[in-house]
């Protein structure tokens, strides 16, 4: 029996700075910017290299994709269906969870900025903005070491799919 759908309060941008819940971390991939920045905004590359994700991919993938565009993932098994609030080639790439199976948030969104790192790589920051459910709430204080070791793994598997 497929899980239910929970539908989550549509936010915009400014949610980033005022929600309940904020965690940001940073994580240094030595590809060059635009390398991470393509493989970032082409979802069909994700279950790749990014963990956990099965697949990815948009409803109309249709050029041009931004901000607006829709974002549906099968992440573990959890369903989530989003919405491009921000997509600022190659420096910022922001989207909202409008639905998910998952009982995680009342409202979500997660953004990722891209900075050169001054060696050629790029510092890749991870943005969670969240109105935590209880279950969510609860994984407060791992959250920054979780979503810390997904990038770093998430990184060093496209760096690696990069040079094989």
């Amino acid at each position: 029996m497929p899980k239910p759908w929970l539908e989550l309060r549509p936010v915009e941008l400014d949610f980033l700075e005022r929600a309940p819940l904020r965690v940001e971390v940073v994580v240094e991939s030595s590809l060059p910017r635009s390398d991470v920045w393509r493989a970032f905004v082409d979802a069909e590359t994700w279950p790749s290299w990014f963990p956990e994700v099965r697949s990815a991919g948009s409803p109309d993938p249709t050029p041009p994709l931004g901000v607006g565009t829709i974002r549906t993932a099968d992440v573990n098994g959890e369903l989530f269906e989003e919405t491009m609030l921000a997509w600022d080639e190659p420096e910022r790439w922001t989207y909202r969870i409008d639905r998910c199976t998952a009982p995680l948030a009342r409202a979500q969104v997660e953004s990722t900025e891209f900075a050169e790192s001054g060696n050629g790589g790029t510092l890749v920051r991870w943005i969670l903005a969240s109105d935590p459910r209880p279950e969510f709430e609860a994984a407060r204080d791992a959250l920054p070491g979780i979503l810390e070791r997904r990038l770093r793994d998430a990184l060093a598997n496209l760096e690696a799919n990069a040079s094989g």
